[in-house]
């Protein structure tokens, strides 16, 4: 198959596509986010992601290490409760960390490094669909050295 390359602005390009990836996955997600409530508690993302948590056989969730976690505990509160009944487990890195997306081998989504407290309304990413396997190895080689240097919750 061929790799598309699919350059985006912001919430409102990334979130389609985001939500097309959650809906197609089916073995494993591993990410790397700060997790924005903002955008995680949009129904339409949520939906996708809560329905990739409960269907997929692995799903590792990184938090940046910049965030406060016991806030985000408060403001996407639904996705810490998800890791009690499902394959979801929560890491929070002990630094910042470069956010990334790896799913089932055939999603990679790198995100342009940010402040947190940028709005997402601006920040640019990339989402490879059918990546070459290269680019999938780098990103999983990326996303295995922030998560065996980070704390897991679950």
């Amino acid at each position: 198959m061929k790799s598309q390359y699919i350059r985006l602005v912001g919430s409102e390009q990334i979130k389609p596509k985001i939500i097309e990836m959650f809906n197609d996955v089916e073995y494993y997600v591993d990410m790397t986010t700060c997790l924005y409530p903002k955008f995680y508690n949009d129904n339409a993302v949520r939906n996708a992601l809560e329905n990739c948590i409960k269907r997929v056989v692995k799903f590792r969730l990184l938090i940046d290490g910049r965030v406060d976690i016991e806030n985000l505990k408060k403001e996407v509160s639904w996705i810490f409760d998800l890791n009690k009944k499902f394959p979801l487990y929560i890491a929070v890195a002990k630094k910042p960390v470069k956010h990334v997306i790896v799913a089932d081998d055939k999603y990679v989504r790198l995100e342009e490094s940010h402040s947190i407290t940028e709005e997402v309304e601006n920040i640019k990413n990339v989402l490879i669909k059918n990546p070459p396997w290269y680019i999938v190895e780098a990103a999983k080689e990326l996303f295995e050295e922030y998560w065996r240097s980070s704390m897991v919750i679950k």
